[in-house]
C-alpha cells in the first residue's frame, strides 16, 4: 500500500484488477456462474477481514489459492449434501415400505377375524385353540370334550370356511 492510499482506494484496485482472475478460477472448476460469483465474493470479503495479515507482494495467489479451496469446500458440502439426501430418501422408501406393509398386514388380520367371527361356534373354538392357542388336536380334544377325530373335522371345515370367505372377499373386490 502507497502512504497516500486509503485502505478502501487499494481494495478498491485489487478487486478491480484481480476479481476477473478469481472468477474465472472459481467458474472453471464450478461450471455455474452464480456460484463462482458467490465464491468471488466470499474470496474478496475474506480478504478485506483479514487485511492485516496479508503479503501484499503475493495477493493474487493468495487470492486464487482461497477460490480454490472455496470450490473444494463447495464440492465437499455438496458431497455431503448429496449423501444426506440419499440417506433420507432410502429412510423414506423404508419408512413407506414398512408403512404400506404393516397396513397390508392389519387389513389381512381384520379379514381373517372377521372370517372367523362367521364360522360356527365349535369350528371358531376349535380353531382358535389350534391357531392362537397352539394346542394340539389330542388337546384341544380334551379341552373341548370331542374326539380327536372331530377336532380335526371342525378345523379342516374351519379352514375350507375361512379360504372360501377370502376368495369370496378377493373376487367382490376384483370385479
Amino acid at each position: 500500500m502507497r502512504p497516500s492510499q486509503s485502505l478502501d482506494s487499494v481494495f478498491k484496485e485489487i478487486y478491480i484488477k484481480y476479481y476477473p482472475r478469481v472468477y474465472a478460477t472459481a467458474y472453471s472448476l464450478l461450471r455455474q456462474r452464480e456460484k463462482a460469483e458467490d465464491i468471488a465474493q466470499s474470496v474478496f470479503l475474506r480478504l478485506w477481514e483479514g487485511w492485516e495479515t496479508i503479503e501484499p507482494e503475493n495477493i493474487e495467489s493468495y487470492l486464487v489459492t482461497m477460490a480454490k479451496h472455496a470450490v473444494l469446500n463447495e464440492f465437499r458440502r455438496n458431497a455431503v449434501q448429496a449423501r444426506y439426501r440419499t440417506y433420507l430418501k432410502e429412510r423414506f422408501q423404508e419408512a413407506s415400505e414398512n408403512v404400506e406393509e404393516l397396513t397390508i398386514s392389519r387389513q389381512r388380520h381384520t379379514l381373517l377375524e372377521k372370517a372367523i367371527g362367521q364360522l360356527p361356534p365349535r369350528q371358531q373354538e376349535a380353531w382358535r385353540l389350534s391357531r392362537d392357542k397352539g394346542m394340539t388336536y389330542q388337546e384341544i380334544a380334551k379341552s373341548m370334550n370331542i374326539s380327536k377325530a372331530t377336532v380335526k373335522e371342525l378345523v379342516h371345515k374351519a379352514i375350507a370356511a375361512l379360504k372360501s370367505s377370502v376368495r369370496s372377499f378377493f373376487s367382490n373386490l376384483l370385479f
